[in-house]
């Protein structure tokens, strides 16, 4: 699903213009608002109806962070549908990636063949667009950045990963998350 958080575009819009990342992937005003209680009782709603036990999002940690910061901003983090999401187990599909795809010798060329394959200190890029880039062989794609498509990309990375290695891999725990013993 798409959402655009209504209370960031109406009540907050100069919270959004500190970002540069919004400022550079602006959503669409054709994307549905919602207030941000509602998307995420869709989110968890959605996990309950499909029996989600796994959370997977690439640089999964920064997407723990955003939730529970912006949960907090808006007096929810104690809401019983933001707790039912940050509690499921999480897969680091950006690490996955780091730890099979971008270790593959295909993916070094790929990257060396790109005008953008490596950051301003010369470390060879891993990002969910460039690593989709290399899967599907289409040097072209640029990421939506909206939260549909960044799943479907995840989603066909994560599916590679599992298709093509082998292993157990590694929840990400975060750091403010007791482990069960």
């Amino acid at each position: 699903r798409d959402f655009r958080v209504s209370e960031f575009h109406y009540q907050h819009p100069e919270l959004l213009e500190t970002s540069d990342f919004y400022v550079a992937h602006r959503i669409s005003q054709d994307t549905a608002c919602r207030r941000f209680k509602n998307v995420v009782h869709q989110l968890a709603e959605d996990e309950r109806a499909n029996k989600i036990k796994t959370m997977a999002a690439y640089n999964l940690a920064f997407d723990y962070r955003a939730i529970k910061a912006t949960a907090k901003f808006f007096g929810l983090e104690n809401d019983r549908d933001v707790k039912y999401i940050l509690a499921k187990n999480m897969l680091d599909i950006w690490k996955l990636a780091k730890d099979t795809v971008c270790k593959e010798a295909g993916y070094a060329q790929y990257i060396d063949s790109c005008d953008d394959g490596y950051t301003a200190i010369g470390n060879m890029k891993t990002d969910a667009e460039h690593v989709y880039r290399y899967l599907v062989g289409d040097g072209n794609f640029h990421e939506a950045h909206t939260a549909l498509a960044d799943c479907r990309i995840e989603a066909y990375i994560l599916n590679y990963i599992v298709k093509h290695y082998k292993g157990v891999a590694q929840y990400y725990i975060p750091k403010d998350r007791k482990v069960k013993e």
